[in-house]
């Protein structure tokens, strides 16, 4: 259960933080990226809150996950997001198990949004008569969601689909570090992370993940997010602190709650946020 309280509009904010992007007086190359930073982060506030967004849904399971906007101005240019975890059954695919490549409960919960991923890119090709090459894809994802941008990327990239930025909020582990070679030869330079330090829920799966393994013939690996990785402390952004401040543990149901609060503080559950990733991820992008 998720408390729609929604006290932070990232689009009245996008103006505000422009100004301290380190944009060059001779080109637009960071606005650019801070921009398309900024659209994926408010989609993924946005698919968490059950708000409807983009073009076209993607569901897991009949139930909103994702979704795909597709760009007027720019024809082929597609932006693909996924929001974070909402219930408990999502949040137990987290907790990794075997000793794959890859984590298989992010891999068989991709697996069934796959279907409506592909469904809706293909109405697209369809629609605007473009092949898998004519596209231009930007993903991104919070959490949960996270994981499936790099699973996403590879998938489309072997239909022929062009990647050009791969984001991730709050990324959780996903792949064995053998996987994260193979990937980054191929999207490392395109795909990058951002991570709060307060941010403490991937420290706490992956600890869910060891206890786990106890009951196993063989340890689960340590699974890990591909790509480069900005982290930035979010305590030392007055807006943020104020944010935390005027909305502590937001959308933390009251089942449970108490639980949550023995382990995280405000500040942790705030950096986890995809709020909060909205709020920083474009102030931080080019430092």
């Amino acid at each position: 259960m998720i408390k729609k309280k929604f006290l932070f509009k990232p689009a009245l904010f996008l103006f505000l933080f422009l100004p301290d992007l380190g944009v060059s007086a001779d080109g637009t190359d960071n606005l650019l990226s801070a921009s398309e930073v900024f659209k994926h982060a408010q989609a993924t506030v946005e698919i968490f809150l059950d708000y409807p967004y983009g073009n076209r849904r993607i569901e897991e399971n009949n139930i909103y996950v994702g979704s795909l906007t597709f760009d007027k101005e720019n024809k082929g240019k597609v932006y693909i997001d996924f929001r974070g975890a909402r219930n408990m059954q999502e949040n137990l695919s987290c907790i990794a198990a075997g000793t794959d490549a890859i984590h298989q409960g992010f891999w068989q919960s991709y697996q069934k949004l796959k279907p409506s991923l592909l469904e809706g890119i293909e109405f697209y090709l369809k629609e605007h008569q473009l092949s898998w090459e004519d596209l231009k894809l930007s993903i991104a994802g919070h959490s949960r969601g996270s994981t499936f941008a790099p699973l996403t990327a590879l998938d489309m990239a072997e239909k022929g689909a062009n990647i050009t930025a791969v984001y991730t909020f709050s990324p959780l582990g996903v792949f064995s570090d053998e996987k994260i070679q193979k990937y980054n030869e191929r999207f490392g330079n395109i795909h990058v992370n951002f991570l709060a330090e307060e941010d403490q829920i991937d420290s706490v799966i992956n600890f869910a993940g060891k206890f786990s393994s106890l009951f196993s013939s063989q340890p689960s690996p340590k699974y890990k997010m591909p790509g480069s990785t900005k982290t930035f402390r979010a305590a030392n952004f007055p807006e943020f602190n104020q944010w935390v401040k005027d909305n502590p543990y937001i959308h933390l149901a009251d089942y449970g709650g108490e639980i949550v609060k023995a382990f995280l503080t405000p500040v942790s559950w705030g950096a986890h946020m995809p709020e909060a990733y909205a709020m920083l991820a474009p102030k931080i992008l080019n430092t």
